[in-house]
């Protein structure tokens, strides 16, 4: 089941993984390009 704010076991094991070859952990979050543009977002929530 999927918690907002816990990571998922995948994500830990990935974790796990690249402390285990490097024995450290990157310090902040790389994270991903939003999906969807703040144009598109508004343009959903103006059809709703």
């Amino acid at each position: 089941m999927l918690q907002l704010g816990y990571p998922t076991k995948n994500s830990l094991k990935g974790w796990y993984n690249e402390y285990q070859q490097k024995l450290d952990l990157p310090a902040g979050y790389a994270g991903r390009e939003p999906k969807f543009s703040q144009e598109q977002k508004a343009a959903a929530i103006e059809h709703c």
